[in-house]
């Protein structure tokens, strides 16, 4: 559930930029260069034999470029001149009823062109590398995909991205102190 919600965040944003990608029962694969934090593929299942030949294809498609989000924690890359950046959480609450309830004092949601450039900016002038900008304001218009913000001293301080799928939500948080993205994952009701 977590490895598709985090394909279904990565076809988003791929969608966003105008990216070709395509969806296999075992991936995600990136057929064209990938923004700023995202990998060239993503497994989502744990059928080792087809993802090993995609990871191959991929390899040769994006050389010195490849990088990729291994859902399972499966892959030792190293002996390939790779090395981890990241690992992530998955959280799971069983499914039930919740009460809606406001955001905490200081974060809103991101929902103006405007406000989105800057939550990037604050990000970026905190270190982020990233030389283009990674969410395109066409993410603004879906339904199943939400950016927070915390305001602190005049600006965006920290964030979240929260991308909805099939039973569960995904949480990408990142702080412009520290400009990295973690995974959390937990059901939801629609």
């Amino acid at each position: 559930m977590a490895a598709n919600n985090n394909a279904d965040l990565y076809e988003a944003v791929f969608g966003a930029h105008r990216l070709r990608y395509r969806r296999t029962p075992c991936c995600f694969v990136a057929e064209d260069q990938p923004p700023p934090y995202y990998g060239c593929l993503t497994t989502t299942s744990i059928e080792e034999e087809p993802e090993k030949a995609e990871i191959a294809v991929a390899r040769r498609r994006f050389g010195k470029s490849f990088g990729f989000k291994d859902s399972f924690c499966r892959y030792d890359m190293s002996e390939s001149g790779m090395r981890l950046l990241f690992t992530a959480s998955w959280i799971f609450r069983p499914p039930g009823p919740c009460e809606a309830k406001q955001l905490p004092q200081g974060w809103a949601k991101v929902d103006q062109v405007d406000e989105l450039e800057a939550w990037e900016d604050a990000w970026r002038e905190a270190g982020s590398p990233a030389s283009q900008r990674v969410f395109p304001i066409a993410l603004l218009d879906r339904r199943d995909f939400f950016f927070l913000g915390y305001r602190a001293r005049g600006g965006w301080s920290a964030g979240c991205i929260a991308n909805l799928s099939q039973g569960c939500v995904g949480s990408q948080t990142s702080s412009p102190e520290t400009p990295t993205i973690q995974s959390t994952v937990s059901p939801s009701r629609r």
